[in-house]
């Protein structure tokens, strides 16, 4: 009893469990922004100095700041709001980006035009505080060259190799001020693509520089500024939930054991006796010839008239047994029921209270 009343009352009452709830996130929409982006100052150099003898020309929304040759050189390419996406925490870091510049290129030649390595809408990601620094690529690699011994005739769709992947890796760190973010993107340096070796293997976009550059060899990359417009809105925080738990499953109570009441015997009607019948005399017969001695009749027994009193004893006898058996059926019936409730209140623990109430 004391088992099904606890469980009733846990299964009636509401928990409310309250859950963490976000503090207000932002979501930034990038509307404008700038990339400026110097590359690689010795491949600059390099395209402009007297062994190559070459030049750029840039396509598209391409600016050039400051001397040529300069470290503080840059490129500077206009933000695709379209490709670009920043990912703002709820305290206002930006913890994840892709920055890439709206459709432009940078096309380096040199060697009397057998050098051509076309960059192709340069991107900066970030990932928490790092950088990755790349772009679209266009080139033409012939296995076994140097670099000096390229030809124009080496330009052909055989040779040509394009793709896109990122060659500098380095630092990440953006601001926040108002509705403007920066990024300075520093200490970056070249990383060549897997497959890549000082032995003339060249693979991805180490096409672009002809797979000159490495940890041995000239690895400084140019460092990288961006500036965002961006608008944010804060989300609102989520309600806390409401949690119903389910209570317990009740303990079915055991199922009472039927008893089966014994059914009175029914009286046995005694036959109304008949009354004695009124001899009725045969008629005379007429005498009969006397038959010859030798077919005399050999007189048959009457049959027993006493076998309907057996049947009788016999009756009463079984209808005793039967009412004997149904009582003890019943008694037995009504002692396991009692055993139940027995173990019943031995299990509910309902015993154990009543021995602690009284030891009081």
């Amino acid at each position: 009893m004391l088992k099904r009343i606890l469980v009733t009352a846990i299964a009636a009452t509401a928990i409310t469990v309250p859950q963490a709830s976000a503090a207000e996130a932002e979501t930034c929409t990038i509307e404008s922004g700038s990339f400026d982006w110097g590359v690689k100052q010795s491949w600059r150099k390099y395209i402009k100095g007297r062994i190559a003898q070459g030049t750029w020309e840039t396509a598209g929304p391409v600016a050039e700041n400051g001397e040529p040759n300069a470290k503080d050189f840059t490129f500077g390419f206009d933000v695709d709001p379209a490709t670009s996406t920043v990912t703002v925490d709820e305290n206002g870091n930006v913890t994840a980006s892709k920055i890439r510049a709206k459709d432009s290129s940078v096309t380096f030649t040199g060697h009397h035009g057998a050098l051509y390595s076309k960059m192709i809408n340069p991107f900066v990601q970030t990932d928490g505080d790092k950088a990755q620094l790349g772009s679209e690529y266009e080139a033409y690699f012939v296995e076994g060259k140097a670099m000096h011994e390229y030809k124009p005739a080496d330009r052909t769709e055989e040779n040509k190799r394009t793709g896109e992947g990122a060659f500098g890796h380095g630092k990440a760190q953006w601001k926040k001020e108002g509705d403007t973010l920066t990024l300075d993107a520093s200490d970056v340096t070249y990383v060549p693509q897997p497959g890549t070796d000082e032995d003339g293997a060249v693979e991805g976009v180490d096409f672009l520089f002809m797979g000159m550059y490495g940890p041995n060899y000239n690895p400084e990359v140019d460092g990288a500024q961006v500036t965002l417009k961006v608008s944010c809105e804060k989300k609102e925080p989520e309600t806390p939930e409401t949690t119903e738990p389910k209570g317990p499953e009740a303990t079915e109570d055991p199922k009472e054991p039927e008893t089966t009441i014994p059914e009175a015997p029914k009286p046995t009607e005694p036959e109304n006796p008949k009354g004695p019948e009124t001899p009725t005399p045969p008629a005379p017969e007429k005498p009969k010839e006397p038959k010859n001695p030798t077919e005399t009749e050999t007189p048959k027994p009457d049959k027993d008239k006493d076998g309907q009193g057996d049947k009788d004893t016999g009756s009463s006898a079984i209808s005793k047994f039967k009412n004997f058996w149904n009582y003890f059926l019943g008694a037995v019936a009504i002692g396991g029921m009692f055993g139940i409730l027995w173990q019943a209140v031995v299990k509910s623990g309902a015993l154990d209270n009543i021995r602690s109430f009284f030891q009081r």
